[in-house]
């Protein structure tokens, strides 16, 4: 812990300098090897980013969710903060691969999977929820076939993104 803690903080579980250094205009997002599973998706999130995103703004134990899941990083950086997650997604084979990536990962314990309409779901949803991370539906991808996601070239993501027209 990288400086003092306020008892009076009801925001978060950080100090000040941690605070401080979440607070700068910009970030440089951080990758780690656990985000290779995440780029089976066409937008995925890296760890470390939502991790930052998290920690400014809840405490251990509250509850945050991702209405648009994909494959769970939301749930990943949850579990790794010691907060419940709750991910939400339309597309099957994404709450397939979520359940996955957490079971591997011996994650599961806490974090919730739901697979429909973020819409109807969330109403269903019991309890308060704390804080909540996402990004905008993407539109065509889901109806795409996976076309969004980029080429490969020698086990490597990259080149442009195929097939999709617009988020």
């Amino acid at each position: 812990m990288d400086g003092i803690y306020d008892k009076r903080n009801k925001l978060n579980d950080l100090t000040g300098k941690e605070w401080l250094k979440l607070t700068k205009s910009f970030w440089v997002s951080e990758k780690c090897k656990e985000d290779k599973f995440a780029f089976q998706h066409p937008a995925p999130f890296l760890i470390k980013d939502i991790e930052k995103l998290i920690s400014m703004f809840t405490k251990k134990g509250m509850t945050v969710i991702d209405p648009f899941n994909g494959v769970g990083t939301t749930l990943v950086a949850s579990s790794n903060l010691k907060r419940k997650g709750i991910g939400i997604d339309l597309n099957k084979k994404y709450c397939n691969l979520a359940k996955k990536r957490l079971a591997e990962s011996n994650l599961s314990n806490g974090q919730k999977i739901i697979c429909g309409d973020s819409l109807k779901e969330i109403l269903k949803i019991k309890g308060k929820l704390d804080y909540c991370v996402t990004s905008p539906p993407y539109h065509n991808i889901l109806k795409n076939n996976g076309q969004g996601l980029r080429t490969e070239k020698e086990g490597k993501r990259n080149g442009p993104r195929i097939g999709v027209e617009y988020y």
